[in-house]
């Protein structure tokens, strides 16, 4: 069976898992970082 990604819908590979490609999953990633990052700042009161 093939599977594809969740969110681009590239066709994964075998060392691929949970239906997201690895290049999805680093953009999400860093997203997340960036969304973390952002919070720990607000929360020492630099925004």
């Amino acid at each position: 069976m093939i599977k594809k990604c969740k969110q681009c819908g590239k066709v994964l590979t075998s060392g691929e898992s949970n239906n997201v490609c690895d290049n999805c999953r680093k953009l999400k990633r860093d997203k997340q970082k960036a969304v973390n990052d952002a919070r720990k700042l607000k929360k020492k009161g630099h925004l």
